[in-house]
């Protein structure tokens, strides 16, 4: 397989074009990420986000409204923003949180109106502890309530738990979201957390996002990952 990465005048090339870029770039440093799990992780957020593009030319009543990547979010993230207080086992804690990354579709319904669905974005490739997993959650609820609500102006929130280690990590993952969630009294958000062992390679993008191929905590049933009524 190979990868490719700009250079300095790729660099600048998006630069003049007006096109979005991070503020800091190194091609050296680049060449240096393109090996073992962080260049998997960075095509597996590119597959979930091409899935979603292909999702959006082929079915018209889907429109792409926002798309940030990990990067993206980085960059535009002020440093407070970037961090949350939670308590975890009695301990006060300023825990980062970062998403993979963050999608905003807009679907036409049969009534014509738009539904707007904000997806942040996780990837797990069982590198995590049950330990570390639960102070994600927390911290992903924490950032719910605090600065996400005020960047993008929305209250509703799907996390979208892509595993892509062995299918059955895809039980583990549910059951450590359930134990954070019976500790931090929070049922009522277990909606918010959906679970997917389904390959973003292989999985005909419609299916991705509208077939019943995700599962959410206490909820024996699978699900769509967007639900349309």
């Amino acid at each position: 397989m190979n990868v490719y990465t700009l250079s300095t005048h790729g660099y600048n090339y998006l630069a003049e074009s007006g096109i979005s870029i991070e503020v800091r770039y190194r091609p050296s440093e680049e060449k240096r990420k393109t090996g073992g799990q962080h260049l998997q992780h960075t095509l597996e957020v590119n597959d979930f986000f091409i899935s979603a593009e292909l999702l959006a030319r082929n079915h018209d009543y889907v429109r792409i409204r926002r798309r940030l990547h990990e990067r993206d979010l980085k960059s535009m993230l002020r440093s407070k923003e970037k961090r949350v207080h939670i308590t975890d086992a009695a301990r006060d804690l300023l825990v980062p949180v970062i998403p993979d990354g963050f999608l905003e579709l807009a679907v036409r319904l049969s009534n014509g109106k738009a539904r707007i669905y904000p997806i942040v974005l996780e990837l797990d490739r069982d590198s995590e502890e049950a330990s570390q997993f639960r102070r994600k959650v927390n911290g992903l609820l924490a950032w719910y309530r605090g600065a996400y609500q005020q960047l993008f102006e929305t209250s509703s929130m799907n996390i979208a738990i892509v595993n892509t280690g062995k299918p059955e990590h895809t039980n583990e993952l549910l059951r450590w979201v359930e134990d954070a969630l019976v500790t931090l009294n929070a049922r009522d958000d277990s909606g918010k957390f959906l679970c997917t062992h389904s390959s973003l390679t292989q999985t005909v993008p419609h299916d991705l996002f509208f077939s019943p191929l995700w599962h959410t905590p206490f909820y024996p049933e699978s699900i769509p990952l967007l639900v349309i009524s």
